[in-house]
C-alpha cells in the first residue's frame, strides 16, 4: 500500500490530525516539531520538540504515552514546552505517571511565559505569543535566523574579515524570519492583538477552526 504523502506548504512538510474536542497534534516533521500531543499519533513520537498550547485533554492527554514510547524505542529524551503556569502541574503528572508505571519518563521539560523565547538550534527559535481561550493558552512562532554581513564590510578580503571578528567587532546583521505559526484553541482576538504581529505574518499559520457562524454582512 503505498504510504501517503505529507502535505507541504511553503517548503515544510505538515503531518498530523485535528478533531475538535478530540484529538489536535501537527507535525512539521522537517523541523522535529510537534505541537500539541492530542492522543499521541504514532507519527508524533519521533518529533524531538514538543510544544502544548494549553492544558486541554483532546490537546495534552497523550503526553505520558509519547514520552513513554521514546523511552521504549531508546530514542534520546524529549524537549517538551509548556505554558509556564502549568509546569509544576504537568511535572506531578508524570510523577504520578512513574509510580504507577514504575518507568523513569525520562524527558526535559521548559516552562514558557508569553514573550519569552527558546532556542531550538542556532538557527532556529520559537516564541510563545497570547491566545485567548477559556484556560491559560498561547501559541508560538518559529523563527528561523540568518546572519549576513553588514553592508560596510562587503569587499574586504577574507583576512580583513577574519582580523575584525577576532578583534570582537560585530561584522554580521541578524536576519530573523517568521516561518511557522501554531495558535492551538483561541478565538478571533489574537488576530487583532498587536503583539502578535508576526504570528500573522509567518509563511505558515496554523488554526484549528471547528465552529462555523452565520452572520449577516452590512452591505
Amino acid at each position: 500500500m503505498e504510504k501517503k504523502k505529507a502535505m507541504q506548504i511553503e517548503g515544510y512538510p505538515i503531518e498530523g490530525l485535528s478533531i475538535g474536542g478530540h484529538e489536535t497534534c501537527i507535525i512539521f516533521p522537517s523541523l522535529r516539531i510537534a505541537f500539541d500531543i492530542g492522543r499521541c499519533p504514532h507519527r508524533a513520537i519521533s518529533q524531538d520538540f514538543l510544544f502544548i498550547s494549553h492544558s486541554h485533554m483532546d490537546h495534552i492527554g497523550g503526553l505520558p504515552m509519547y514520552v513513554a514510547t521514546r523511552g521504549l524505542y531508546k530514542m534520546k529524551p524529549p524537549t517538551i514546552i509548556v505554558p509556564k503556569s502549568i509546569k509544576e502541574t504537568v511535572e506531578s503528572l508524570f510523577e504520578v505517571h512513574r509510580k504507577l508505571d514504575s518507568s523513569e519518563l525520562k524527558h526535559n521539560l521548559v516552562g514558557l511565559d508569553i514573550g519569552e523565547e527558546f532556542i531550538i538550534r542556532k538557527d532556529l527559535k520559537v516564541k510563545a505569543f497570547k491566545t485567548y481561550h477559556v484556560i491559560q493558552s498561547q501559541g508560538y512562532v518559529v523563527y528561523s535566523t540568518k546572519h549576513k554581513l553588514k553592508q560596510e564590510y562587503i569587499g574586504l578580503s577574507g583576512n580583513e574579515i577574519k582580523n575584525l571578528k577576532a578583534s570582537g567587532v560585530e561584522i554580521t546583521d541578524s536576519i530573523t524570519t517568521p516561518e511557522v505559526a501554531f495558535t492551538g484553541d483561541t478565538t478571533a482576538d489574537f488576530v487583532v492583538d498587536e503583539s502578535n504581529a508576526d504570528a500573522l505574518k509567518a509563511k505558515v499559520l496554523v488554526m484549528e477552526v471547528n465552529i462555523c457562524c452565520s452572520y449577516e454582512l452590512e452591505q
